[in-house]
């Protein structure tokens, strides 16, 4: 009996481990992804750009004054909206590699094996 436990506790932890990473991990990751995506929308400002797109900088209300913010703004948005962008890509990225590496790795193990 202590032989056949000695040679299914690999196969056990191993188990467990995995129930453990798709289980509490993945929740874990999951709130630290929607996590991430708040806190780049907050430091962003993204919303507070595209309400303020039409109104004119440093009080200038001169069509002048009003183009030139506007074409400003648009700068500022389109570069922080690909940053966002880029940003929400990488952190997707590694959520994806957290939720592939398992299954990777046993690929691998059985691939060795067989």
């Amino acid at each position: 009996m202590l032989a056949l436990q000695i040679i299914a506790l690999p196969f056990v932890e191993i188990g467990n481990a995995i129930l453990w990473w798709y289980g509490a991990g993945l929740r874990w990751m999951n709130r630290w992804l929607l996590e991430e995506f708040r806190y780049v929308e907050h430091r962003e400002h993204l919303g507070q750009w595209i309400r303020n797109l039409f109104t004119p900088m440093y009080g200038d209300a001169s069509w002048q004054g009003r183009l030139i913010s506007i074409f400003m703004r648009l700068v500022v948005l389109v570069y922080r909206l690909v940053w966002t962008l880029v940003w929400s890509l990488l952190h997707s990225l590694m959520w994806l590699s957290y939720v592939l590496l398992p299954l990777v790795a046993l690929f691998m193990m059985f691939k060795r094996l067989f």
